[in-house]
């Protein structure tokens, strides 16, 4: 079943006639999208929607491209435009590239509307992709993708090194793939590391701001990390791991204990 196209939006007013700032945030999978976009849109002068085309990228047949790729693009002028009289100072919504099915006029919209680019990624590779393997899991078992309830937690389990493999050699392709795209764009564009949220989240989120044009405060998420920083505590055969990426780019990635 496809997602449900979302059509109706709440509005927050606050002080203030200047037109919001137009943003959004592109990211692939894991990179902690989720937990700033609960953060974000809980800002009483920041109206942030989340991933309003989850899944369209794959669910979305040949035959009905065209017809989801103009709800795409009626939904984007609506989405944007609908705030150009309203009191919020930064208006954006969140998206994988997959799932934007008109890539060009993707970029044209985002050009002509001058709409800000922020670029979500990950540093450890390793981490990120067992991080996708644990969340799988976890859906699972409770048809979430994050975590919201500790008794839910994942237990360590045993990688299965074929399937890593492919994975972390996919995810570095799409992630250049989407770097590219948004080198491509030329917009003003912020790039935002998941660890560096990790090591000090209240300047991660001072940066944010700061691109959009709007003050910090003091806002919260109920989402919780799902994968241990030591993946020693989650992988059951991490010693087989570091033997297999011993003497690559990956054996520093599997021994970081922090973030």
């Amino acid at each position: 079943m496809l997602p449900i196209f979302i059509e109706k939006f709440f509005h927050k007013k606050t002080p203030g006639d200047k037109k919001p700032c137009k943003f959004v945030l592109l990211f692939q999978g894991r990179t902690g999208s989720t937990y700033i976009t609960e953060r974000v849109n809980a800002h009483p002068d920041v109206k942030m929607e989340p991933e309003v085309w989850g899944g369209w990228g794959f669910q979305v047949s040949k035959s009905e491209r065209s017809q989801y790729s103009q709800k795409q693009k009626d939904w984007l002028a609506r989405f944007y435009a609908q705030f150009d009289d309203d009191a919020i100072r930064s208006i954006g919504f969140k998206t994988k590239l997959d799932d934007v099915i008109d890539k060009r006029s993707f970029i044209q919209f985002i050009r002509k509307n001058d709409i800000k680019i922020i670029h979500m990624t990950r540093r450890n590779i390793v981490k990120l992709v067992i991080s996708e393997i644990n969340a799988q899991r976890l859906f699972d078992a409770t048809s979430k993708w994050n975590l919201d309830n500790e008794d839910e937690r994942p237990g360590p389990f045993v990688l299965d090194l074929d399937e890593f493999d492919a994975k972390i050699k996919w995810r570095e392709q799409i992630e250049d793939w989407l770097d590219g795209y948004i080198q491509i764009i030329n917009n003003p564009t912020l790039s935002l590391c998941y660890e560096d949220m990790l090591f000090n989240e209240a300047h991660f989120f001072e940066k944010f701001y700061h691109f959009i044009g709007t003050k910090p405060a003091d806002t919260r998420s109920k989402i919780i990390k799902n994968t241990p920083t030591d993946l020693r505590q989650i992988i059951i055969n991490h010693e087989e791991l570091l033997r297999k990426y011993k003497y690559t780019r990956y054996e520093s990635m599997i021994l970081d204990i922090a973030l």
